[in-house]
């Protein structure tokens, strides 16, 4: 075998290892479920790669959880396409409130 042949063949050997690999990094078998703070309708299937040892959760979870850390990545399965799509904590629906540490504004301008 070539040099080239030989790198495919063993790329080859390893691709479902491979695979495995990549679906337990984008896969969580908890998505879908009902979210651990047991609010009716709330769904876990945002993730956050930015934390450690994060746990799956809904939205809502996501936001309360970081009202301190607003920039980390969510990371929001998209049931249609079923993969992860990467958006920022506004995407969710939150409005980062500066100055208030961390607490809504009390004369907010356009309410």
């Amino acid at each position: 075998l070539t040099q080239s042949a030989q790198l495919l063949e063993d790329f080859e050997e390893k691709f479902k290892d491979l695979g495995d690999l990549i679906l337990a990094y984008e896969a969580d078998p908890g998505c879908g479920l009902p979210c651990a703070c047991e609010r009716e309708g709330h769904i876990a299937s945002v993730q956050c790669h930015d934390c450690t040892s994060y746990r799956l959760s809904c939205a809502e979870c996501f936001i309360t959880t970081h009202i301190n850390p607003p920039f980390h990545w969510a990371e929001v399965w998209d049931f249609e396409q079923e993969f992860f799509v990467r958006h920022n904590i506004s995407a969710l629906g939150h409005t980062i409130q500066l100055g208030h540490h961390g607490g809504a504004c009390e004369t907010p301008v356009g309410e």
